[in-house]
């Protein structure tokens, strides 16, 4: 689903800051530094959080949706990703297959407009 898309993405994003942020308590406790595991874990967190935060801004990833359906001529998937600080209400999208040429509405989640079969 696209939820399970979204949700892979961010978690990719988030995969460094989160080993960025675990390092340092890591690193205490090698050297023999008594942190406790929640101070530890806690700061990790933040850090990751933080950081994973200012990725997905600087990237223009918030506000992620991700339209899936079929083209209405020749049934070719569709996936279509929506995002940034002020996204898309509609798109224009061409078929690659049959050039049929949609309008994709975010904020309905369906296909509004349709033409016919064009060359591609």
């Amino acid at each position: 689903t696209a939820l399970a898309i979204v949700t892979k993405m961010y978690t990719a994003l988030a995969i460094v800051p989160s080993l960025i942020g675990i390092v340092p308590y890591l690193g205490a406790t090698v050297f023999g530094v008594d942190v406790p595991p929640a101070a530890g874990l806690g700061f990790a967190a933040t850090i990751a959080l933080g950081l994973t935060s200012m990725i997905v801004n600087y990237t223009n990833l918030q506000n992620a949706t991700i339209l899936t359906g079929q083209c209405p001529c020749c049934e070719e998937p569709i996936k279509q990703f929506f995002g940034g600080e002020n996204p898309a209400t509609s798109v224009d999208y061409k078929c690659p297959v049959c050039g049929t040429e949609s309008k994709l509405d975010r904020v309905e989640m369906k296909i509004k407009e349709a033409g016919g079969l064009k060359s591609a």
